[in-house]
């Protein structure tokens, strides 16, 4: 009877398990889907951005046509001369849309990497320089962050000049850089500095606190 019944009890202990790991595969099996669905997403994506990257470096290389030649009559439809037709000057389309998408990759890059420096700097040192560093820094922080972001940029880019050039960069995308790089920074300076915190606080840093490292 003893063995009968820790075998029944073991029967059913192995069921319920299973049943659990029905249950469990069950919940995970949407969730496995959708990250599926996102990864193929996300290469998609990417796999498109390099195609127009490629395309905007290859294009104008390739192209006989100049960005700002006059090639043909204004306003053409499209042909196989000029796949995307001319402007309202006779200008090939085509070869100027992927042109510009060199200065769009570039200004992206530099006007995302450079505030993101930029504030992760100033989040660090001012959860790090102590009560009054950090009062400074956190309410110049929120004051740049009070005011309306495009509002702001196309603000400060009317201030320096849109047809500003320097060394080979066209006119207006130095002041558009100049305005990005001076509002950007204090979103990623409240990252920085959250995120400091947190590891401020972990046990190791206390640990090491304690043990007279720092």
């Amino acid at each position: 009877l003893l063995v009968s019944s820790t075998l029944g009890r073991d029967v059913k202990a192995v069921r319920r398990l299973g049943l659990r790991r029905k249950v469990d595969a069950g919940v995970h099996r949407p969730q496995r889907a959708t990250t599926d669905r996102l990864s193929r997403a996300n290469l998609f994506s990417a796999a498109v951005l390099g195609l127009l990257l490629l395309a905007s470096l290859v294009v104008p290389l390739l192209s006989s046509y100049a960005p700002n030649a006059l090639v043909g009559l204004p306003l053409q439809a499209p042909s196989w001369a000029h796949p995307f037709g001319t402007d309202e000057l006779g200008r090939d389309v085509f070869v100027r849309t992927f042109a510009a998408a060199r200065v769009d990759y570039a200004v992206a890059l530099a006007g995302v990497s450079v505030p993101a420096v930029i504030g992760t700097i100033v989040g660090v040192l001012a959860t790090l320089g102590g009560s009054w560093p950090e009062g400074i820094l956190m309410r110049v922080t929120d004051a740049v962050i009070a005011f309306p972001y495009v509002v702001l940029i196309l603000a400060l880019a009317l201030a320096f000049g849109v047809s500003q050039t320097f060394w080979i960069v066209p006119a207006g995308v130095p002041a558009l850089l100049l305005s990005i790089w001076l509002v950007g920074w204090a979103l990623y300076a409240r990252l920085a500095r959250a995120n400091t915190l947190v590891v401020r606080g972990q046990d190791f840093i206390v640990a090491a606190r304690l043990l007279g490292y720092s």
